[in-house]
């Protein structure tokens, strides 16, 4: 009888770590914060909490990311160096625009090319991406149970009205 030790893989754990810095985050938000109306572009105070798990995730994903650079670095790829830079070259643009306009960087705009390095260096397999696949499904499960959950929101908004019924000029319903 054989024992299977687990053995988690490098770009599988990277992949639903970066996943969990980008959801996990919003997910608490949306959960445990203050629901009010806001506009497309409205800054929205983001929970303490939420706060710390996006800092936390993001660090792990940093480590993770720094531990294969340096792991890797005794055999770099030699035949893919053009992928690399053309993955880089996008983020050098925005970079070098955000410091032209006296725009600081964001935190997850600074691991960018860490994780690139750290992709390029892991080489993925595509059976491997294939938990992109099931990451998107598990968001859109998880988007569509918080938009069921949500109660009825009443919703206002103006009609044409035609000529010959003048009384109502907006119309509220229910959704």
């Amino acid at each position: 009888m054989t024992s299977r030790h687990f053995r988690p893989d490098v770009t599988v754990t990277l992949i639903v770590l970066v996943w969990a810095m980008y959801t996990t985050p919003r997910l608490v938000q949306s959960l445990t914060g203050v629901k009010r109306r806001a506009t497309v572009g409205d800054a929205l105070p983001m929970n303490p909490l939420a706060v710390k798990l996006e800092v936390l995730l993001l660090l792990l994903v940093f480590a993770l990311c720094a531990f294969v650079i340096l792991r890797g670095t005794a055999a770099l790829p030699t035949d893919r160096r053009m992928p690399l830079v053309l993955m880089l070259a996008p983020w050098v643009y925005v970079v070098v625009r955000d410091l032209y306009i006296d725009h600081v960087p964001t935190r997850g705009g600074m691991l960018y090319p860490v994780l690139v390095v750290a992709i390029w260096i892991l080489r993925p397999q595509l059976r491997k991406l294939a938990v992109l696949g099931y990451l998107v499904v598990l968001t859109a499960v998880m988007c569509i149970a918080l938009g069921s959950s949500c109660r009825k929101v009443e919703f206002s908004f103006r009609v044409q009205v035609p000529q010959w019924h003048r009384r109502k000029r907006f119309c509220r319903s229910v959704f």
